[in-house]
């Protein structure tokens, strides 16, 4: 009997899962995926349903913990998030109109709501399965770590070989000239990133494909030291290497590390920071070494450098070490404290006497150009402002420009360079006080208005799938060549890969381009080129890490929850390269959930 319901259960939660994915993703016109993508969403809404008769009929040990109704909420939620991300700009937000409801969007995201917590459930249980049981924390040692990146670095120069001598969008190019001293180092592309290429270029006798060769094998060693770490945590030490391998291949991982832009370094000191809190969560004594704690606050003083908005997860860092030094005083003393203290006095050293040498010249953009692009948008639906308000936005270009040239994906980049050569956007004059009077007068008017213009702007870091009317600038791979590129770059043999880029002719290269062409429905598009199916993955692994008993753990999701809320507020460009560092974090923290057993993280008190 006891079989006979079990062998009941599965069926109906099965044919219910599948149905639910029949409805919603064949019945819907506006829900288009590929061919592909629908056999795997098939079989993913079988083992789903599968897993979820077990989790009702209780028959499923591992998901027992789970059905506690602190756990079941936070299912639903996390279902409820995935609906909207996959489907809410579709039905609610499309586009130049106000926020609205459709009949037809609530029943969509009711019914992906029920097909989602199946999947999450999934998604919870195949997490509990690749956790290990039992056993002790092994070591690995330097020398598996050496193997690691000798291999790592194999591949990296492969891939350079390939790509050379990497990616130079013109940014890069400008920077190129303020390395060598042609121009003044302007902190409009953050200065640290500039003086990197200064000193590769000074070391190297102005040799560009160092810069790159440099991040890959910075991204290798990176890579070896989470392998290597994971191996000490019972992963076998052949998965180890070859998952960290099969990592460098994937085709969003190529086409970042061979760009020299800044986002790539930002993207890697994120990481590093999170390799280190890990260490720190796993194991208080480890993790509290002078060399895992001197590497993060060289990682959080990169994060703060290599972009402008690192300042807000750099923040979150030292924030978390000033209260994990109030809280477990009696067993870290002033360790984490003197952490957080070398970290930000090289902020200031770097801020101050470093600029003052170098003569690096201020960024006069300011802060709050995206909240001044929120404003564009209701001038843009012909939505009134107070005088003050108006008055404010004509300092810096014609009101009816707010409106003609406002653009809910491209943020103030119409306004900067799309109103013609001779027109101006300068933002410099705008203070904190005009900033927010201007737009809390529009977010208090108009909350629907502004609300949609912040989530069209950050579009690409949660919305599943590209919308139709939307871009996705996936990487920079090839030399911009312009008529000053010349001094860099002998184009001369190169193929022409459209509006003046040019690349090295290479199979291995045009294999991973080719994988830019994915379409937008498409499954792999989404896999590889977005971030709003990670964020749900995200939303699990933290359900599975409170379920589980290893909430220190959370010390590690901080760089990550930092850079999300950085780009909650400051995001405006369809570009992979700003949210490309949410995959690899993502990973990380999903690797070290799983293999970071229970009692490693309860085994030491914080207790003097």
């Amino acid at each position: 009997m006891e079989k006979a319901k079990k062998i009941r259960y599965a069926a109906v939660f099965t044919a219910l899962e599948l149905a639910l994915y029949f409805i919603v993703f064949h019945c819907i016109p506006l829900v288009k995926p590929t061919a592909g993508t629908k056999l795997f969403l098939a079989l993913l809404s079988a083992a789903a349903g599968l897993v979820f008769s077990a989790f009702v009929g209780k028959t499923e040990e591992r998901l027992a913990k789970y059905r506690k109704k602190a756990f079941i909420s936070a299912i639903i939620l996390c279902a409820l998030y995935a609906s909207l991300a996959s489907f809410a700009q579709r039905f609610f937000f499309e586009g130049y109109s106000r926020m609205h409801l459709s009949l037809a969007g609530i029943v969509c995201c009711t019914l992906a709501v029920l097909w989602f917590v199946p999947v999450i459930t999934l998604l919870l249980w195949l997490l509990e399965r690749l956790s290990p049981s039992g056993g002790e924390d092994t070591k690995s040692g330097r020398k598996f770590f050496f193997a690691c990146f000798g291999v790592y670095a194999i591949w990296q120069g492969i891939v350079l070989m390939a790509f050379r001598p990497g990616g130079f969008p013109p940014d890069s190019v400008s920077q190129l000239f303020q390395a060598i001293g042609y121009e003044r180092i302007y902190d409009w592309h953050p200065a640290l990133h500039t003086l990197y290429f200064r000193l590769i270029m000074k070391l190297t006798g102005n040799r560009t494909v160092f810069i790159n060769a440099v991040q890959m094998l910075a991204f290798a060693a990176l890579t070896a030291g989470f392998a290597s770490f994971f191996v000490k945590k019972g992963l076998k030490k052949l998965w180890a290497l070859t998952g960290g391998l099969v990592f460098l291949m994937l085709p969003n991982n190529v086409l970042s590390e061979i760009s020299a832009v800044k986002d790539f370094p930002y993207a890697m000191s994120l990481l590093w920071a999170t390799l280190c809190l890990v260490k720190l969560a796993a194991d208080i004594k480890e993790g509290s070494s002078l060399s895992n704690l001197a590497q993060l606050a060289v990682a959080t003083f990169l994060i703060f450098g290599f972009r402008h908005n690192g300042v807000i997860p750099a923040a979150f860092i030292l924030i978390l070490l000033v209260v994990l030094t109030v809280k477990f005083f009696g067993r870290l003393r002033y360790r984490l404290l003197l952490t957080a203290l070398a970290a930000a006095a090289m902020m200031i050293i770097y801020k101050g006497p470093v600029f003052a040498i170098f003569k690096v010249a201020p960024n006069t953009a300011s802060p709050y150009t995206t909240m001044l692009c929120a404003v564009g948008s209701c001038v843009n639906q012909g939505l009134p402002l107070s005088e003050e308000s108006v008055e404010i936005l004509e300092s810096v270009i014609p009101l009816e420009d707010w409106g003609k040239y406002y653009s809910r994906y491209e943020g103030h980049d119409k306004y900067n360079w799309g109103r013609g050569e001779d027109a101006t956007f300068n933002t410099e004059h705008i203070t904190a006080k005009m900033a927010f009077r201007v737009y809390l007068e529009a977010l208090f008017k108009y909350p629907d208005v502004v609300i949609k213009d912040r989530l069209d702007g950050m579009d690409i870091m949660w919305d599943v799938h590209c919308p139709n009317d939307s871009f996705n600038e996936k990487s920079f791979d090839t030399i911009y060549f312009m008529p000053y590129s010349e001094v860099f770059f002998n184009v001369d043999g190169m193929e022409e890969k459209g509006w003046n880029q040019y690349a090295v002719p290479s199979k291995l290269a045009d294999a991973y381009r080719e994988s830019k062409s994915f379409g937008i429905y498409s499954g792999l598009d989404m896999l590889t080129w977005r971030t709003g199916a990670y964020l749900i993955f995200m939303l699990a692994v933290l359900i599975y890490i409170c379920a589980n008993g290893k909430k220190r753990l959370l010390w590690a999701a901080i760089p990550l929850g930092g850079n999300i809320f950085g780009l909650l507020f400051l995001l405006y460009h369809q570009s992979f390269r700003y949210v490309y560092a949410l995959q690899p974090m993502i990973i990380a923290l999903a690797l070290a959930a799983v293999l970071i057993k229970p009692e490693c993280v309860k085994k030491e008190s914080l207790k003097p």
